[in-house]
């Protein structure tokens, strides 16, 4: 909406500027009906800040310096001035929050109050999974800190294949290539060969834990997994049937389940130390954690 006051921050300005070197103007240097918003850094320093302040109807001159790496080379590293010219001063207005603006975002029933269960049971499923993987990602580092032990090599060399062929996968999937189009010599061992190491002796520890514990793999988790994962997409019973009926992605939920039963145990074997942190922080060390 048109504000009366003066261009701050995440306000939109519209304006006509000219630019000129020496007295002298120059390409691509003006425009008309420019659309700016305050603090998105799309153009050269000092020019954001010379408009800021700024109202409808005002005119003022802003002087200012091309950076010395700029992309055109006749003006890196130039003075430069610019008239400028505002013509309207606009701020984001929040839309009312009601049916029709709910029903956009696939809100039908319910309302607002609705919408605010949604959002609160999604933040709670992100923090348990979060926290979750912060736990197991601590209790696998003390394992392997306390563990060290040579793999062998034929456990090695599988581990690294099973990691580039993930990659590959990945690949394929995001620029919609064949993974059997990839040269495997653009992904030398060398690249995999810390994380295959430590995947490799993390499958040893966990593999003799379930061994010497008799630890065998609980159902009933493995369908609450598999339930809490289907929550998170459009038809959740489609997911749960697939889930059921594919024997292979069954399994490799059992086996995760398996591997956090082995976390569970380790636990109430050591000592625990409760840590408060944020919710953007714990987000924020989740997504680290994945890359």
């Amino acid at each position: 909406v048109e504000k009366k006051g003066k261009a701050a921050k995440d306000n939109q300005v519209t304006f006509d500027f000219e630019g000129s070197i020496d007295g002298e103007k120059f390409e691509g240097g003006s425009a008309e009906d420019f659309k700016l918003v305050i603090g998105s850094n799309q153009m050269i320093p000092g020019f954001e800040d010379g408009i800021k302040g700024m109202k409808a109807g005002e005119e003022k001159v802003i002087d200012v310096t091309f950076p010395e790496d700029y992309q055109a080379e006749n003006l890196a590293g130039k003075e430069a001035q610019f008239k400028i010219n505002v013509k309207l001063v606009e701020k984001s207005k929040l839309p009312e929050i009601d049916d029709e603006f709910l029903e956009l975002f696939g809100v039908k029933e319910g309302g607002v109050e609705k919408l605010k269960e949604d959002v609160r049971k999604n933040m709670e499923r992100e923090i348990k999974n979060a926290a979750r993987s912060q736990v197991k990602q601590a209790t696998f580092d003390a394992l392997l800190e306390k563990n060290e032990f040579d793999v062998p090599n034929a456990m090695l060399e599988q581990e690294i294949d099973r990691q580039r062929n993930m990659m590959m996968q990945r690949f394929s999937q995001q620029f919609g290539a064949n993974a059997d189009s990839f040269d495997k010599d653009m992904l030398p061992n060398e690249l995999f060969e810390e994380q295959a190491l430590r995947a490799a002796r993390l499958g040893i520890i966990v593999a003799r834990v379930i061994d010497t514990k008799g630890l065998e793999v609980d159902q009933e988790r493995v369908e609450s997994f598999i339930k809490e994962a289907a929550e998170n997409y459009e038809d959740p019973a489609e997911v749960i049937e697939y889930y059921t009926n594919d024997k292979q992605q069954r399994a490799n939920i059992e086996s995760v389940v398996l591997e956090d039963q082995v976390v569970d145990y380790l636990i109430e074997q050591g000592k625990v130390t409760d840590k408060e942190v944020s919710y953007q922080d714990l987000l924020a060390a989740q997504q680290q954690q994945a890359m």
